[in-house]
């Protein structure tokens, strides 16, 4: 546990961690890793790894699957940040389209009939973290008036959850007449 605040450089940033922050032997070795490698090479939280950030959470970016650490605070105004997300931290529109609809392979969980309910609990698991960038993306383009691309996203969020509440909410967003809900 920090007796006193204490400010942390890494690269241009500093953050500042305060007194009784309990730090563990993992939180020194990322500290170190950043020290030694924002501005060298990419930098990201997968989204699954928790929300401790050490302090640099506005200087995080959702870009798909991962939270990537940025020199500097990102410009909220930029058009393509969409800054009122699920997870509190500004979505790269386009990085996250780019990789949801052309880089990420879904192992055949997008053909017609497959139902990620039905799979064993740890592939739903993935199933449903996958959904989730296509989930912020439907938001993103509904609230952009972007219909087309919002329903695509929908639909694929849809069926790769395996969350019912998830594919509700998705059908409400798009209209009764966009994502199916056949289960």
């Amino acid at each position: 546990m920090l007796a006193q605040d204490i400010t942390v450089p890494i690269g241009p940033i500093r953050t500042a961690l305060p007194r009784h922050t309990v730090l563990t032997g993992a939180d020194f070795v990322v500290l170190r890793i950043l020290q030694e490698n924002l501005g060298r090479r990419p930098i990201a939280w997968s989204v699954t790894t928790g929300r401790d950030f050490l302090g640099l959470d506005r200087y995080l970016v959702q870009q798909g699957l991962v939270f990537r650490l940025l020199p500097a605070v990102p410009d909220t105004t930029d058009p393509n940040l969409d800054v009122h997300r699920v997870l509190g931290l500004p979505l790269d529109v386009r990085t996250t389209a780019r990789l949801a609809f052309e880089t990420y392979r879904y192992a055949g969980l997008l053909r017609p009939g497959v139902q990620a309910e039905a799979l064993e609990p740890t592939a739903a698991g993935v199933a449903g973290n996958l959904s989730l960038p296509l989930a912020q993306l439907a938001y993103a383009y509904q609230a952009r008036g972007e219909p087309d691309q919002a329903l695509r996203a929908a639909e694929w969020a849809g069926q790769l959850s395996p969350n019912p509440a998830l594919r509700r909410a998705l059908i409400q967003l798009v209209g009764e007449g966009g994502v199916q809900d056949s289960r």
